[in-house]
This record gives C-alpha cells, structure tokens and sequence, in this order.
C-alpha cells in the first residue's frame, strides 16, 4: 500500500507558515503522493484539532501521515502525524486566552504526534522544556531563504539611504526601542532614515519626535510580496532587534540581498546569524544606537558582514530544508 501525505492547506500563502508550506510543496519529490485535506472552519477555529481528525479519518484503511505545516495536531486521527512548531510566540504575546488554549488543549495532543518539527535549536528546546515531548521526537528543520533576494535586481530610484525594519508591529518586535535608538543615533543628523513596514504608528511617531526625528521615520504600509526583494537591496542596512522569534527569517533575507545586518542577541537571533550579523542587547536603547552607528559607518565591518551573510544565506536554502521534510515525513513508520 502506496503512503499517502495529507496536508492542512487552509494558511494564507501572505503568512510565515503559509510562505513554508507554499515552499515545502514547490519541491515534494514526484514519488510522493500528497492530498490536501477539506477541513471544516478556519485554522483560528478553537475546533481545529477535531475538525483535523475528522477529515482524515475520511482516508481510513489506507496508509497516512498528516503533516501540519501549523502548530495544529488534530484528535483521535488514523495513521501517523507531523505538526510544525514555529514558536512558542503564544504562550508569551497573545493573551491569557491563547496561553490556556496551548496549556490545556495542544499541550496534551503533542505528544501522541508521531514527530514534531521546530524551525531552529532556540525554538526546539524552549518546545521540549514546555511540552515534555520525547526530545527525540523533536527535529530541526531550518527554513530557507527565497531565491529571489539577491543583489542582483533593480533598486529604487532616487531613495535616500535607509535602515530597513521588515516585519509586523506587535510588541515582542521591539520597535518603540528600535525607533528610540534610532533617535539617539547619528543617523538623522546625516539623513539616514528609517523605513519600517507596516501602517504607521501614533506612539512610534512620538517616540521619534522626542529625537526630533520623526521627519526621517517612514512607514511603508503593506508591501506587496513581490516589492519586498527591491526594498531590502536598497537598503544601507536591515535592523530587527526583536525580543523573540522562532526563527527570524529577515535576517537571512537581509544577508542574501548583500545588506549587513544589526539584529539581537536573544532568542533565536545568534543561531541563525551564526556570526553574520552585527548583535546587541535589545533591551538597551544605547547598545542599539551604536549599533546602528557602526552597520552604516564601519566599513570594514560592513565589508564583514555582507560577505559572511551570503554565505549564511546560501547555507540556507529552502532545497536543503525540502529535502530533510520529504525524506522525514516518508520515514514515519506506518501504524
């Protein structure tokens, strides 16, 4: 009997999990036959385990594995499953609602998954710590980094040089400290501004102004996917000092568009810079301004970085990443 690989297909492809699972597919060997389940509601349905069973159970009597490329195992399923935990982001962001859900309802469906896959070491070990699973059950599969940042390709015409903050504005980002650092810097004195995507933001403004920077401070609003590879070679730099990830794939985007990169010290950070990328404390504003002052005027440490951030970025290919999915999710033994 010929394995079947079911999938949760219901993420939006605008979203980090949504970017891996559209990645993950482009390059599923030929061999392997995959469905994509009909599952009743939205990935947000607090039913979404027993709506996950439910449609797999539909393939009773022939050999599965439901690989979800979300953080959601489903209840009382056939066959084996494989969940991806991207981080812990729940449990510490999202509210006394979000941090019970994962306590009382996915905390006790993780361990009866046949494997679970975390995105870095950082997010592999806060897991196994929180959830008790088996650490042998728990696999590194990095992310990768699309092809299309590079160096290579247009850029924009007429901008003046800018730090790049590429991501949401929730409050584990740690803007209002980026901003602020940023204030303190030499940077608007010399008219490098500081682009951030997203809408803009009353108290980011404010902050800036205290600096009177806020005339160097630019909100992008929401980029198109397909603009964002532009943006980043741009760039004089890229700063993401967030507080928490799991992963932090701007960082390797920033380091395959050749753009050094100033990123923190905490998380997961370090693991993915692997020495690439210039770290300070994120919790001190100061550390952060000096930062900044050395990724745009150091050029011997710019020189540094752009070339070991290519390398990293070339480490970090979504083909490497595939292949480790493909041949772990066809290795779970059958029921």
């Amino acid at each position: 009997m010929s394995r079947i690989i079911l999938t949760d297909p219901r993420w939006p492809s605008n979203t980090g999990i949504g970017q891996v699972y559209t990645e993950h597919l482009k390059r599923k060997p030929s061999e392997i036959a995959y469905s994509e389940l009909s599952i009743k509601g939205s990935v947000a349905d607090p039913l979404a385990p027993w709506h996950i069973g439910n449609s797999i159970n539909k393939f009773r009597g022939q050999d599965v594995v439901f690989w979800n490329p979300g953080f959601v195992p489903p209840v009382r399923a056939i066959g084996k499953c494989v969940v991806t935990v991207h981080d812990l982001s729940h449990l510490h962001h999202y509210g006394r609602l979000k941090k019970l859900y994962y306590e009382e309802i996915l905390k006790r469906l993780y361990p009866h998954c046949a494997s679970i896959i975390c995105v870095s070491r950082t997010a592999r070990d806060e897991f196994v710590e929180w959830s008790g699973v088996d650490e042998r059950k728990v696999n590194v599969i990095y992310n990768g980094v699309d092809a299309r940042f590079s160096p290579n390709g247009s850029r924009l015409a007429d901008a003046p040089p800018y730090v790049l903050y590429p991501g949401n504005h929730r409050n584990y980002k740690n803007l209002g400290r980026l901003v602020a650092a940023y204030g303190k810097s030499r940077l608007p004195a010399l008219g490098v501004e500081l682009w951030l995507t997203g809408s803009s933001n009353v108290d980011l403004t404010s902050i800036a102004a205290t600096y009177n920077a806020s005339e160097k401070l630019r909100f992008l609003g929401r980029v198109p996917d397909e603009s964002m590879p532009e943006l980043y070679r741009s760039a004089y730099a890229v700063a993401f000092v967030s507080l928490y990830e799991g992963f932090g794939l701007p960082l390797l985007e920033g380091m395959a568009s050749n753009v050094p990169v100033l990123t923190s010290n905490l998380s997961c950070m370090p693991e993915i810079a692997n020495g690439a990328a210039l770290l300070v404390n994120p919790l001190n504003e100061d550390e952060i301004a000096d930062g900044l002052n050395r990724i745009v005027h150091d050029e011997a440490l710019r020189r540094r970085l752009i070339i070991a951030g290519a390398i990293r970025a070339e480490e970090m290919s979504w083909d490497r990443s595939s292949l480790q999915l493909w041949e772990l999710l066809s290795g779970v033994d059958a029921e």
